[in-house]
């Protein structure tokens, strides 16, 4: 999910495809049908500020 966010997150952390990462190339599973990885990191992003949890 993380690799799907926002360009600019992305940028900021030097994170790039999934395939690159060892840890997260292990199963060959990087998309999984019917979700939306964008969306839910959108969401996710939102609920924590919602709770208060900070950037």
């Amino acid at each position: 999910m993380l690799c799907a966010a926002p360009p600019e997150v992305v940028q900021k952390y030097k994170l790039g495809n999934p395939r690159t990462f060892h840890y997260l190339n292990q199963t060959n599973c990087y998309e999984l049908e019917g979700y939306d990885e964008f969306k839910e990191y959108c969401d996710t992003r939102r609920a924590m500020d919602f709770v208060g949890i900070s950037s």
